[in-house]
Order: C-alpha cells, then structure tokens, then sequence
C-alpha cells in the first residue's frame, strides 16, 4: 500500500557524504548526540543514492509510539545538525519516514540543495581560465599580396642557356 504524506517520521537523512565516509566514522562523530536518547537506537546504512540513512528504532516498540518517535527525532535534528556540521561529515540532516523494505517515502525541507559533499570536491577542480577571444585586425587582405603563387619558368634549352656563347 502506498505510504502517505502522515507517516512519522522514522529516522535522518544525511545527504553529500564526505568523500570516504564510512560507518565507524558515522558512528564515532554522532554517538555522544544519538546517545542522549538510550531507548533509541540507530541502523547506519549507506544508501544508492549517495545518502546516509540512520533508521531510529526502539527498544520496546509499545514503550515508544511511532509519533512519540518522530518527537525525539524531532528535538534531536538541531543538535545533530550543529554536529554534523562541525564534524564535516556530511552536508546536511533532513527527517525523513523509512519504509519496511528500506525506501525513503518521506523526507522534510526537500526544497534546499547542498553544494558540499564529494560532488563539491568534483566541482571545486581547477578553476578554468577565461581566455578571451582576440579579434582579428580588420585589414582589406592586401596582406597577403605578397603570398601570391610564384610563376615557375619554363626551362630554357641549352642553347638559351649559353646565351649565344657557342662555338661550332
């Protein structure tokens, strides 16, 4: 059944990974923030689109409803956003709703792009140099008068060639 737009969230996004990242560098740069929740943990998984899922889950599932779950989530984003930020792991966190089969039926704030991440360091190549164009000098082409084809002489028989000077 398709997932509607009122399903709680579930978990963060973390969207333009650093170029490299790995899943103990995830943990290791978020644990004190993800920690100040002890009856909710996180699944990091790297996803096809270059994106960090961190799927929340609880402990006990009737302890934790699934909006009560969206309200941590909720409180939490500023703090992990603040972190994510000065770690420089990835480019931004949005709340987003994870289905069963692990797709993203939901996220927040789609509207705004990021330009860190490692397409940024693709993007931040050597920077081109603008070479202008220089404009030919506006001449009638009397230039090249003297580039004309030369005119090959005909060779001259021998006689011409001794100019007279023989001797029979």
């Amino acid at each position: 059944p398709p997932l509607t737009a009122q399903d709680p969230f579930n978990g963060f996004l973390l969207t333009s990974p650093r170029f490299g990242l790995t899943i103990d560098d995830v943990k290791s740069a978020l644990n004190s923030d993800l920690s100040t929740q002890p009856s909710v943990h996180f699944e990091i998984s790297f996803l096809p689109s270059d994106e960090v899922l961190l799927r929340a889950t609880t402990s006990y599932s009737s302890f934790l409803s699934p909006p009560a779950l969206e309200q941590v989530l909720i409180s939490l984003k500023p703090r992990l956003a603040k972190t994510i930020q000065g770690t420089d792991v990835a480019g931004k966190v949005f709340l987003c709703h994870v289905d069963s089969a692990g797709h993203i039926a939901r996220r927040d704030d789609v509207g705004k792009t990021d330009a860190s991440g490692w397409s940024a360091v693709a993007g931040r190549a050597a920077a081109k140099l603008d070479t202008t164009v220089e404009e030919a000098p506006r001449t009638t082409g009397r230039r090249l008068l003297g580039l004309r084809k030369k005119k090959i002489e005909r060779e001259r028989s021998w006689t011409q060639e001794l100019d007279g000077d023989v001797e029979c």
